[in-house]
């Protein structure tokens, strides 16, 4: 017989927990893109397989805890409230609750807790800051930020990709200097655009 990779688990997984979620397709359709860019920089960073495989599987799971998350918020065309911001930040807590004790060779519990930390400390959960937040987080975080600046949303439509990457330059403390550069010339020649739509 035949057996489905970890990846293809995870997949599966995900498509069945979403299926009869307001936002499900959305989800899944960006946790694939996720997965897909975050490998791809996974490797342009010569990472090996082991490690690819975590930020893959990580960046396929990476969104869970947005299950606990009431579809009227996270379908809002307008700002979210304090209130709805605080909610919507536990959901890389909510994530890792949601695995339970779900083994996972390699583990993904970092990427999903810490994919909303950023580089100056000002993400979340946990308000880590440089070297504090493992590698792989911070791969799947540059390639969540990217697809999320790319898509349509409630709230705006998706910019181009030469856009998005100035509005991720806009918040430089949010990320290793070192990696955004590799994301951009890793990325800038897939989308189409010139790595010099950034100065970094």
């Amino acid at each position: 017989p035949r057996y489905a990779s970890p990846q293809g688990q995870a997949a599966a997984a995900r498509r069945r927990l979403w299926a009869d979620h307001p936002v499900g397709r959305v989800i899944c359709a960006h946790s694939e893109r996720v997965a897909d860019r975050a490998a791809a920089l996974a490797q342009a960073l010569g990472l090996d397989r082991w490690q690819r495989a975590a930020i893959r599987l990580g960046a396929e799971l990476h969104d869970l805890g947005k299950l606990k998350v009431p579809p009227e918020i996270l379908n809002k065309r307008g700002p979210l409230t304090r209130a709805e911001f605080a909610l919507v930040s536990r959901h890389p807590i909510w994530g890792i609750e949601l695995l339970g004790d779900a083994e996972f060779l390699p583990d993904v519990r970092p990427i999903i807790r810490w994919h909303h930390e950023r580089h100056d400390g000002t993400g979340y959960p946990d308000g880590l800051s440089g070297e504090e937040i493992p590698l792989p987080a911070q791969i799947v975080a540059l390639a969540d930020a990217y697809d999320a600046l790319t898509s349509d949303r409630a709230y705006r439509p998706a910019l181009s990709p030469g856009a998005a990457f100035v509005e991720m330059a806009a918040m430089r403390g949010g990320w290793s200097a070192d990696l955004f550069d590799r994301f951009v010339h890793t990325h800038a020649r897939s989308s189409g655009t010139s790595n010099y739509a950034v100065a970094f």
